[in-house]
């Protein structure tokens, strides 16, 4: 799951965009920040809530904990990586606003996703009718498949 997310953000950056990662555990941020300086052999800049440098946050990728959030590096991407519906319903209450003013594409890289797309939409069926929402789903064990969705 990490690498997928890992693809995921190398191709926001490449496209030129920023990316913000939210995770739910902590020891995701440790997780996706090792993989990023490894997936590939070009470098991605990312960093984290953990760096103690302030300038490191604006980085085109930045990951952060839910509970840390805050969009250092005016990222118009974000991607849920991992973090239960309840507390992704809990961010959209609390953060509404300036999701609809940041972000262009809200993703959610999950390991049993079935049921949390179902969750995602009854939630946000009426509540952001123009906002882009990706789920990918793993197909036979090995192809993840974006699965567009409230668009």
């Amino acid at each position: 799951m990490a690498k997928n997310c890992c693809f995921l953000a190398s191709k926001i950056y490449l496209s030129k965009k920023t990316l913000l990662i939210i995770v739910e555990k902590e020891e995701d941020i440790k997780i996706l920040d090792d993989l990023l300086w490894t997936y590939t052999d070009d470098f991605i800049p990312h960093s984290s809530i953990k760096e103690k440098d302030i300038l490191a946050k604006l980085n085109p990728i930045f990951i952060c904990h839910i509970s840390e959030y805050k969009n250092y590096n005016l990222a118009n991407n974000i991607i849920f990586f991992n973090v239960s519906t309840e507390l992704v319903q809990e961010f959209f209450v609390q953060y509404k606003s300036d999701i609809l003013d940041s972000f262009s594409t809200v993703s959610w890289i999950y390991k049993n996703l079935k049921n949390t797309i179902f969750n995602i939409q009854k939630f946000f069926k009426n509540v952001f009718p123009n906002l882009e929402m990706n789920f990918y789903t793993k197909k036979n064990n090995t192809q993840w498949v974006k699965n567009i969705k409230n668009k």
